[in-house]
């Protein structure tokens, strides 16, 4: 317990530095990445060499959103997401992704392996980190096959991050579950 609430002090800590910027370079979101050491996210996840025949190289069970933004970062258009990762998100995630819903830093689409559509262009980390953010509302990661759906519909985005601000200040609307 002790634990946890050193990582959500931290966590505050750091949302409350990076709102005083607009929006998150690459270095910034690789100074996060790297701050964070390996955390146990244990839940059930495909098969590694199923996950690496589909493209999927990240390492689920060890690593966190912010990392995986970083990833995403240093891929093409697109990072594929085989099976679902439902546990992997977990609320103490919220203040780090708030901070950088707004970043217009270009990044590859975390696409499901189920999609039968690939998103034509790159997307941004403050999509990508809405999108994790909209995984954790829905209980499992990627919510959708892709994150378009957030840069198509505006208020889609807006509700996902009010939900996020919800639930960081514990006002949790009730139409909306809460987070796991």
């Amino acid at each position: 317990m002790g634990n946890l609430a050193l990582r959500f002090l931290a966590s505050v800590l750091l949302l409350l530095i990076l709102l005083s910027v607009r929006t998150a370079s690459q270095h910034e979101i690789d100074r996060l990445a790297l701050d964070q050491a390996p955390v146990p996210r244990p839940h059930e996840v495909p098969e590694r060499e199923e996950a690496d025949r589909y493209g999927d190289h990240f390492d689920w069970q060890q690593r966190t959103p912010v990392q995986f933004l970083s990833q995403l970062t240093r891929s093409g258009r697109v990072s594929m997401v085989h099976g679902i990762h439902a546990g992997w998100l977990q609320p103490s995630d919220l203040p780090e992704l708030l901070a950088l819903v707004d970043s217009t830093l270009p990044c590859a689409h975390a696409v499901s392996t189920y999609s039968s559509s690939i998103p034509k262009e790159r997307s941004t980390v403050g999509v990508q980190a809405a999108f994790l953010i909209w995984g954790l509302r829905e209980g499992r990661y990627p919510p959708a096959t892709h994150a378009a759906p957030l840069e198509q519909v505006p208020w889609l985005k807006q509700d996902v991050v009010q939900w996020a601000q919800d639930q960081v200040r514990g006002e949790v609307s009730p139409d909306v579950p809460a987070a796991p």
